[in-house]
């Protein structure tokens, strides 16, 4: 039996093989040649908006684009939740998302953010210090970004 998003804790977020680290599989999905370019076109920008109505297929677009076009970098997923609405939640998740799959020097860095080695108002910044030392190019799916609403949250994602 599956807890729901409100029964579950901080660490349950946080197990290994969660869910909320992987992208959905992505099989019999209609392509989509026009949108697939278009975020191939947007991959140098800092940040790249997917927005769309619910059940539009926002996120199987990205999980299938990641799949399929995205393969020269270092990628990771995370499905945000309300229990994410919080700034050392969110930054400490985003780290955990991002460690396993860049070099040891960045995942260090990402480690100590993940477990509270870092002051609150310096994760942001450790983490983006963390991806300049990466030598891969890095890209970060944020699926369902619409549950974080908290003004501190965004500010660090726009900055």
């Amino acid at each position: 039996m599956t807890a729901s998003p409100s029964q579950r804790t901080v660490l349950d977020a946080f197990s290994p093989g969660s869910e909320k680290f992987s992208p959905p599989v992505t099989t019999h999905v209609v392509d989509r040649p026009r949108l697939r370019a278009l975020l191939s076109d947007g991959i140098e920008a800092p940040v790249t908006v997917v927005a769309a109505t619910a059940g539009w297929g926002k996120t199987l677009l990205a999980a299938s684009w990641l799949a399929t076009d995205a393969a020269d970098r270092v990628t990771a997923w995370v499905t945000l939740e309300p229990i994410d609405d919080s700034p050392p939640i969110f930054w400490r998740t985003v780290a955990r998302a991002l460690t396993p799959s860049v070099g040891a020097q960045a995942a260090e860095v990402l480690q100590q953010v993940a477990v509270s080695d870092v002051p609150e108002e310096d994760l942001p910044g450790t983490i983006a210090a963390a991806l300049r030392n990466e030598p891969r190019r890095v890209l970060l799916v944020l699926d369902n970004l619409h549950e974080i609403v908290s003004p501190a949250v965004h500010s660090g994602i726009w900055t």
